[in-house]
């Protein structure tokens, strides 16, 4: 009994972090329709979405990436499965987002660095390497403190960019690591530590607080940077601001994803089905994504408010069903398994 709780609860957790990394992209539609479109009367909206958007991306991605790392507990079982896995499911994808971009924009760069993710697609990437390295990684003496570390100043290293996903899988190893590290009693400890009724009111403080601050400060790009790890410093007078704003979005994130944690109920059958696969949903969506953020930077801005609704209900509702799972495993997961032996 105490097995099915947890594996419910850990469904709602999967479910609510990928319907939250599915609304985080489409906001973009709007914070990222073109300033000389937008009507005067939708500042306010634009403003209030971006931040929606800081506060989603504070935390539910660290927080996907420490579920993932909880999850990969059986080290050889999961180097052994990662090449069929993520590997050839990531290049596919890419190749796929490849002919769509040429088809949108002819640009056909997604050819030429098969390596170089296309958007969303770097955490298939990033968790491709985290197993393959993580047999060795847990071998090294403290490998968790030089990974905060590395996340702190991944910002200063000049020679990083999107090939391979190398910044964000860097950035975002801590996390990982502290995952495989937490063992069920401990996570159990944590998720309990505060009443529901409490952790959430604190998440919506933390809400108001994000969208507040982006209507005052206007500064989204800048936080956005940080909290996904594509900032870098650009010279050593920032070093020092750099270590102070990563460091900052570290414990934003600790903080909001143990709140989340002690947040949600143990078990909402609506929300457990969205959570039960979550890799249908991440990949594909990116693809409905793409193309109605083309189709929307022509449209008047509450057409592409009406565009974003539709797609995130439509990416949700359609890509978390049976049969869509079924058809991804049919043609990625077999795909990999005909390649490579597991």
């Amino acid at each position: 009994m105490a097995q099915q709780t947890d594996r419910a609860y850990f469904n709602v957790l999967k479910g609510v972090l990928i319907i939250l990394v599915v609304i985080g992209h489409f906001l973009q539609i709007i914070t990222q329709y073109p300033a000389e479109l937008h009507a005067p009367e939708f500042e306010t909206l634009i403003r209030v979405s971006e931040g929606i958007v800081l506060f989603i991306y504070s935390f539910h991605m660290p927080l996907f990436v420490f579920v993932s790392g909880y999850f990969s507990k059986n080290l050889l079982k999961r180097r052994n499965k990662a090449f069929a896995e993520l590997l050839i499911s990531y290049l596919l994808i890419q190749f796929m987002f490849g002919c769509l971009e040429l088809i949108l924009h002819r640009d056909s760069s997604a050819f030429t660095n098969l390596f170089y993710p296309h958007f969303g697609l770097w955490y298939l990437l990033a968790l491709f390497l985290w197993r393959m390295l993580l047999p060795n990684l847990v071998k090294v003496r403290g490998i968790v403190w030089i990974a905060l570390v590395l996340n702190i100043i991944s910002g200063v290293f000049l020679g990083f960019d999107n090939t391979m996903a190398i910044q964000r899988t860097v950035a975002f190893l801590i996390y990982f690591l502290i995952g495989y590290y937490t063992d069920d009693v401990y996570l159990k400890k944590v998720r309990t530590l505060l009443p529901k009724w409490l952790a959430r009111i604190l998440l919506l403080v933390g809400a108001i607080l994000m969208i507040s601050g982006n209507l005052y400060l206007k500064k989204y790009s800048l936080f956005l940077n940080i909290f996904v790890h594509s900032r870098v410093s650009i010279s050593l007078k920032t070093f020092y601001l750099e270590v102070l704003m990563y460091s900052f979005a570290f414990v934003v994130a600790v903080i909001m994803g143990g709140l989340v944690l002690n947040a949600l109920p143990e078990k909402n059958s609506l929300i457990e089905r969205v959570g039960v696969d979550t890799m249908p949903l991440y990949a594909l969506h990116l693809f409905v994504y793409t193309v109605l953020l083309a189709v929307s930077s022509h449209c008047e801005e509450v057409v592409a408010i009406v565009i974003m609704i539709i797609g995130t209900l439509f990416s949700i509702l359609l890509f978390s069903t049976a049969l869509c799972r079924k058809i991804w495993k049919m043609c990625f997961v077999k795909a990999g398994q005909l390649i490579f032996k597991v």
